[in-house]
């Protein structure tokens, strides 16, 4: 029953590999489309102005349908291994009750012992069963893992970069005037200002 363990962690790793990629192109994709969602609020008086709600609307589309074309690339790849999981089972049922058949009738193996060792392999390998479905979520999380750790690298590169070469002042020398100050009244937090 072991013996099949090699070759099917070969397999298992092949439908594995395409994994990793998909979901860094669905991150990607689900970036680009709220680059455009965020785009097209954040500049709506420009959207409505030139009429270019249509072509916000397509690209935010197209990124969102790439987005969903990677997500089932990965549907696929575990569908691919919780079926694998589940032949491999399945074979290994049906060949280790064979073996234990014939073993028996050659008198080399009591009944009792042939169960015994049977179960105790079908338990050990339903454990793996068990884990197929979370398969996924756990290399989703590691690929996040791996987004947090460069988005932090990012960031203390550009904090090195700004405390190296910038400087800030410990006053501000000059005059600052507000005119035509305002509140918007949707939004009693914002000031209008014109600033000289």
């Amino acid at each position: 029953m072991t013996s099949t363990g090699i070759p099917s962690a070969i397999i298992l790793y092949l439908i594995n590999r395409a994994l990793d990629p998909a979901i860094i192109a669905q991150k990607n994709a689900l970036a680009q489309a709220s680059k455009h969602a965020n785009a097209a609020v954040t500049a709506i008086d420009l959207v409505k102005v030139y009429n270019g709600s249509d072509h916000e609307v397509s690209q935010y589309v197209k990124s969102i349908r790439r987005s969903a074309k990677h997500y089932f690339r990965q549907a696929l790849c575990n569908c691919a291994q919780m079926g694998y999981i589940k032949l491999w089972m399945i074979t290994l049922f049906v060949v280790g009750f064979y073996f234990a058949v014939v073993l028996f009738d050659q008198g080399e193996l009591s009944p009792g012992n042939a169960l015994t060792t049977f179960y105790a392999a079908l338990t050990a390998f339903q454990s793996m069963e068990a884990i197929g479905p979370q398969w996924l979520t756990v290399i989703k999380g590691k690929s996040a893992g791996q987004a947090l750790k460069r988005l932090v690298a990012t960031g203390t590169e550009q904090e090195d970069h700004r405390s190296g070469g910038g400087h800030r002042p410990m006053s501000c020398q000059g005059h600052i005037q507000l005119n035509s100050v305002s509140i918007n009244v949707d939004a009693p937090h914002v000031l209008i200002a014109n600033i000289h």
